[in-house]
């Protein structure tokens, strides 16, 4: 995780609450440095109700993984998770997550370019803009992530390799 950007966006935007959850080895650092920021919360782990309860309130998900080819070159969970939601994604990774951000219309990347803190104050509350990236982003996860759309395309797939092999 790169967590810099996110408490240096908390330190700048105190009318924005920040909620930080999951363990690891990172979670002590986390809570010693977050100790001082009045509107960050760290959670730790949350089991899958406790999940949907922060989702179904959450004005957006921050995706704050470091720029390593393993979050690169892919879709983190986090993301699909926030999707499922109907929720805006920030990011500041690079590669697929972001285009796929811009190209739908589903959040924002922040980074040198564009600090968090400046996203965060544009997306000022409450905000058509959110709501709409909101609704765009529960769109793409129903079309292209969803049980139902994954599960029948793997379903199609394993039928036509089937189909190939018996035909050879």
């Amino acid at each position: 995780l790169d967590l810099a950007p996110v408490l240096s966006a908390a330190a700048r935007v105190p009318q924005w609450q920040f909620v930080l959850s999951g363990s690891g080895p990172l979670l002590g650092e986390l809570e010693r440095n977050a100790g001082r920021l009045p509107n960050v919360v760290v959670t730790g782990w949350l089991n899958q109700a406790q999940l949907a309860v922060l989702h179904e309130r959450a004005t957006a998900v921050l995706i704050p993984y470091r720029n390593e080819e393993a979050f690169t070159l892919s879709l983190p969970n986090k993301a699909i998770d926030a999707m499922a939601y109907g929720r805006p994604l920030l990011t500041g990774l690079d590669g697929h997550l972001p285009r796929l951000i811009q190209e739908h219309g589903i959040g924002a990347k922040y980074g040198p370019h564009r600090p968090l803190e400046s996203i965060l104050l544009d997306w000022a509350e409450p905000n058509d803009v959110t709501q709409k990236m909101g609704l765009k982003s529960g769109e793409l996860y129903i079309d292209e992530y969803s049980y139902d759309h994954v599960y029948g395309g793997l379903v199609s797939t394993l039928e036509s390799m089937t189909r190939e092999n018996r035909a050879s």
